[in-house]
């Protein structure tokens, strides 16, 4: 129904914004950060509820998968992986975040930057896929 379609259109929007500015951080760091400061403090909100989202919506495919007689093995591997995808990106990012919430951005060493790259760029194709998906389902 039409829900099903503004949390895809959201999700999309989430995954834009987080693979634009993932990709392009650095050019627009010196122009934007002086002006509205750290992106990602903003964008972590979004991302987390982009996440949340996924791991229901996920969760949610999952399910009408393994319990539709239609839906094919290669749905069931799809919908599972997304959602085991989320879970593995949510503890990930939940990490990351908290840390920084906690201890600030001092704290972020090599390997919670190397982190941080990985989900910047699976969480927009993640969360991209999963808002196609109930867009299409949707109708």
């Amino acid at each position: 129904g039409m829900g099903r379609k503004i949390v895809g259109w959201l999700m999309i929007a989430a995954a834009a914004l987080v693979a634009f500015f993932a990709m392009f951080d650095g050019l627009l760091w010196a122009t934007i950060e002086p002006i509205i400061g750290n992106i990602w403090t903003a964008l972590n909100p979004v991302m987390f509820l982009a996440t949340g989202a996924g791991i229901v919506v996920a969760h949610r495919l999952k399910r009408d998968a393994a319990l539709s007689a239609e839906a094919s093995d290669v749905r069931r591997l799809e919908t599972a992986a997304l959602f085991y995808g989320f879970l593995v990106l949510g503890i990930l990012f939940m990490s990351n975040w908290m840390n920084i919430l906690s201890l600030g951005d001092e704290s972020q060493r090599d390997s919670r930057l190397v982190t941080w790259y990985f989900i910047n760029a699976v969480m927009p194709v993640m969360a991209g896929y999963c808002g196609v998906l109930l867009i299409r389902d949707g109708d």
